[in-house]
């Protein structure tokens, strides 16, 4: 990768995803943010993943100045509850208070699955209920008499991807669970 051009400010965003982008690196995502934009991306299963220490390790490394957050769908599959993905976000969220001056952080709203069936339907059901914790979560951290440049903890509920929290089919693949190009494109047009 080229270095930035001198006199311009280098921005690193680091992505925390599940597999839902899971093939987001394969889309030229260095090239496609600018030479000032470097993004980093790092997949965990679910919330529960923001607290291994080689996360952590790499996250001090790199310093970022934004982290995006995109979990949730497999911690509704594994049946966690609301409350245990915000704790876990809530732990998150003090240890980069302390170790990563700095750092705003983005929550992308999980979206619910075009999957189909009684077990798809449980998780889309439980994608919305997280969805809702997330929103009141961010909002409590986030006063809306506040100016978002003062925000540590702002929030993506990605309607450029779909509708009342889902995939729209152009932005979902054909396993209609991960995202095809067009939403991993849109993606990283919310980093920009």
């Amino acid at each position: 990768r080229p270095p930035a051009p001198a006199g311009r400010p280098v921005f690193k965003t680091v992505l925390i995803t599940d597999s839902m982008m899971r093939h987001i690196g394969d889309m030229g995502e260095h090239e496609a943010l600018g030479q000032n934009h470097i993004l980093e991306v790092f997949n965990k299963r679910g919330t529960s993943g923001l607290s291994h220490r080689d996360l952590m390790r790499k996250l001090e490394h790199l310093h970022p100045n934004f982290i995006y957050i995109h979990l949730g769908v497999n911690d509704m599959m594994d049946h966690r509850r609301p409350e245990d993905v915000i704790k876990d976000l809530r732990d998150f969220k003090a240890y980069a208070d302390r170790k990563l001056p700095g750092h705003r952080i983005f929550i992308s709203l999980p979206l619910r699955t075009r999957r189909a069936g009684p077990g798809p339907n449980r998780v889309n059901e439980d994608i919305m209920l997280l969805r809702d914790a997330l929103k009141t979560y961010v909002d409590s951290l986030s006063p809306h008499d506040r100016p978002l440049k003062d925000c540590s903890i702002l929030m993506n509920v990605n309607e450029n991807l779909g509708d009342d929290g889902g995939l729209s089919p152009e932005n979902c693949s054909h396993d209609n669970l991960h995202l095809s190009d067009s939403g991993k494109t849109k993606i990283l047009g919310n980093f920009r």
